[in-house]
């Protein structure tokens, strides 16, 4: 390979072949995009930390912090997977895999329910999404400010008639 840009994309091509791959055989299309986009990340990094290490070793890091943000591994959701099925399907072992998932997830301070990383149908569920901090400093749920906003306009006569 020429120079370390080529090489650092043909690397990151190979890794999004392996987790695509994966997310065929196991997952979806949701999981699909979020790996590619993880891994584009990890490929502008200052030093692109899959230069070192076994490619497959960090397929299954991606694969394995992605769904624990996305919550792959809770049975009641569809698709799931059990974290042996990534160890297994690359060919690595737990500890390995689990070692570059952990580094992963602290490079990008990735958690449950992460905006960035996690797929978008668990994005929408987050808890937090539903809540809005008012001036007061207090929290409540949308739609109660929304009731009490169209309360208020009925009461103020403010409400434009629907159209």
């Amino acid at each position: 390979m020429g120079t370390d840009r080529e090489k650092v994309a043909a690397l990151m091509d190979e890794l999004i072949l392996l987790t695509d791959d994966f997310c065929d055989h196991f997952l979806n299309e949701e999981y699909k995009e979020v790996m590619k986009r993880l891994i584009q990340k990890m490929a502008r990094k200052r030093q692109v930390p899959f230069l070192s290490g076994t490619l497959r070793v960090w397929a299954a890091g991606v694969v394995h912090a992605v769904g624990m943000a996305s919550f792959a591994f809770d049975r009641s959701k569809v698709p799931h997977i059990a974290a042996g099925t990534i160890y297994e399907h690359f060919g690595v072992s737990n500890a390995s895999a689990l070692k570059r998932s952990s580094e992963i997830r602290k490079m990008f301070k990735m958690s449950y329910w992460d905006p960035e990383f996690s797929i978008p149908s668990v994005a929408e569920n987050h808890p937090l999404r539903k809540l809005v901090l008012l001036p007061s400093g207090f929290i409540m749920p949308i739609s109660v400010v929304r009731q009490y906003e169209e309360g208020r306009e009925d009461r103020e006569g403010t409400k434009k008639p629907p159209s």
